[in-house]
């Protein structure tokens, strides 16, 4: 599932590496030039448990490498569409607090709203650097992207905020948004060249 494999790339690749590590120990070990070793070795692991090992292994290098590519492919269209969402939720926040949306018995806020609104403006300007290097380096997007997710943090302790649980759990998916930017911001082609 790419989802998964967004959230638990880090983990994914590490997993990869450890069991290539052992792969490697087993299969070294079994043809170790000390005769006791190698027995001990032998004894303890079957050819079929080695062999298991190697194919289910190889198997999930196989499945996490498509993924990945897959989630390289869409990668532009996945930030495009992940912003857009986000800064369309922090707009759709400011216009709340004019007080002039039906059903909002919000008195007009012109601090939220144009809080809101720059926060938006904000999330509108990050740009993914592309591959002639234009854009913003991913390190700088997810700084920038964290600190959004904590100025929203924050805003949800006002009273005004804090007492509105539709507001509340609006903030909550806006932020689920910010965090799956920076997820997206951080696959690189870098890691499909470490699985192949």
């Amino acid at each position: 599932n790419e989802q998964y494999v967004l959230v638990n790339l880090n983990k994914l690749m590490q997993c990869l590496r450890k069991s290539n590590v052992a792969l490697r120990w087993r299969l070294l070990h079994r043809s170790c030039t000390n005769k006791p070793i190698r027995e001990m070795i032998s004894a303890q692991l079957s050819a079929s448990t080695v062999i298991d090992l190697l194919l289910q292994s190889a198997q999930l290098e196989y499945k996490v490498k498509n993924i990945v590519g897959d989630l390289l492919d869409s990668k532009a269209e996945r930030w495009e569409e992940s912003r857009s969402l986000c800064a369309g939720r922090l707009r759709e926040l400011s216009d709340y607090f004019t007080g002039e949306k039906a059903l909002t018995r919000v008195k007009r806020d012109e601090r939220m709203m144009s809080w809101f609104a720059s926060i938006a403006a904000e999330v509108e300007t990050l740009n993914e650097s592309n591959e002639d290097g234009s854009g913003q380096h991913s390190t700088v997007l997810g700084r920038k992207i964290q600190k959004a997710i904590s100025a929203l943090e924050e805003v949800e302790q006002f009273e005004q905020i804090d007492t509105d649980v539709q507001i509340k759990q609006f903030l909550e998916d806006t932020r689920d948004l910010l965090k799956q930017m920076i997820r997206v911001v951080n696959i690189r082609k870098q890691d499909l060249v470490k699985i192949e």
